[in-house]
């Protein structure tokens, strides 16, 4: 058994009841992902050891497996259906393929040359001390390079005070935690506007990637559908953070 607190329980279970469309309703997620290891490709080392925090089914994971030469490509999730695909997928022996939480990796989890995430670190239960422990995994010249939502994003969800117990974090308060443990951070933002047809479009498109659950709602009555179905909201923002973060000048 795995043992995970009740929020990561919560949503390891919308991703997995979401595994079987996600790649299908994930182009944004891709084109972060790809934009990413964009931004890592300069620093990129041949013969590395890699690791993907929260994988999902692995369709960014395989992206990053042609485009970096590596020794060893680790790829983690909590979501086993999600994990399930990606083994489908990528069933290469120099890619491992497992369920770990990447709030509690295992004592003896080697050290990585580059410790990837896409769209992953802000289920964090602690995301701030999240970051400084994965640096301490690195290697001497390793790379932290993760992007995550920001504040504004899905800002008209936020504006219909739905969503807002999940505030998405400033990319200022990752820099200040990183300029005080001493680590040497590059960030970059882009914001993606997506239109859609109907209300009803886009919160399936939010469904319909996993990415529903939140820790509480504002208030009791505004339940998703119930309250958001009578509103006009044909856009999403999404506001996404790129961070490069080592314990040496990049």
């Amino acid at each position: 058994m795995h043992n995970l607190n009740y929020h990561k329980e919560k949503i390891k279970n919308t991703f997995n009841r979401a595994s079987h469309c996600y790649d299908d309703h994930a182009s944004i997620q891709q084109q972060i992902g790809f934009h990413l290891q964009e931004l890592v490709q300069p620093y990129h080392r041949p013969n590395s050891t890699i690791i993907d925090l929260g994988c999902g089914t692995g369709i960014t994971t395989q992206q990053l497996a042609n485009r970096m030469i590596f020794r060893e490509l680790h790829a983690i999730d909590i979501a086993e259906s999600s994990l399930a695909i990606a083994k489908q997928r990528m069933p290469q022996s120099n890619i491992k393929i497992y369920f770990s939480d990447f709030d509690h990796l295992p004592a003896d989890t080697s050290h990585f040359d580059l410790i990837f995430s896409n769209m992953a670190l802000h289920w964090s239960d602690h995301i701030h001390s999240t970051i400084v422990t994965l640096t301490k995994r690195l290697t001497l010249s390793g790379m932290l390079a993760f992007s995550i939502p920001i504040n504004g994003t899905f800002h008209e969800l936020l504006s219909h005070n739905f969503y807002s117990c999940r505030t998405f974090i400033h990319a200022t308060s990752i820099k200040k935690t990183c300029a005080q443990n001493g680590l040497f951070c590059k960030s970059w933002s882009k914001k993606t506007v997506l239109q859609f047809k109907s209300t009803h479009h886009t919160l399936r498109s939010i469904k319909n990637t996993g990415a529903t659950y939140v820790n509480k709602k504002n208030h009791k009555g505004l339940v998703g559908k119930s309250f958001l179905m009578h509103k006009k909201i044909h856009s999403l923002t999404y506001n996404i953070g790129y961070f490069l973060i080592r314990t040496s000048p990049l």
